[in-house]
């Protein structure tokens, strides 16, 4: 995965999803990268599941990889998971999980670049394994 180009079009999708609402008017950035950032998480979560087991790289969507995940995770049925979308369904599911997560440098680069100088941009930080230093 690009790591860069995948960050931006997300941003872009947030931006579009936002449209002109703006809850917080100083930092339209800020709203922006966190919309970006469930499912880049979320993505990446993804990848590293696909690291964990290869084998599955060409056999599995990602929606159908998370539902392996959370078959496995909870015991659950392949009809309990069929009907969950992705990724708006894995962002609720896997709340805890991406809550907790942290990006490595890699993924965290296009994330960190993007904010840069930006309002707010310290708040992501806890995203983010290589905390910067205060």
């Amino acid at each position: 995965m690009n790591y860069e180009i995948r960050w931006h079009t997300l941003c872009d999708e947030a931006k579009q999803e936002l449209g002109n609402t703006n809850i917080w008017r100083n930092d339209r950035e800020y709203q922006v990268a966190l919309i970006a950032l469930k499912t880049y998480k979320l993505e990446c979560f993804t990848r590293e599941l696909y690291s964990n087991a290869p084998m599955l790289l060409e056999a599995h969507d990602p929606a159908d990889l998370l539902r392996l995940y959370l078959i496995n995770k909870h015991h659950w049925t392949l009809e309990t998971v069929d009907s969950i979308e992705y990724p708006e369904g894995f962002h609720f599911l896997l709340g805890v999980e991406l809550s907790q997560m942290t990006l490595n440098a890699e993924e965290a680069r296009p994330v960190r670049s993007s904010m840069r100088g930006r309002v707010n941009a310290e708040l992501l930080e806890p995203h983010f394994a290589d905390q910067a230093e205060s």
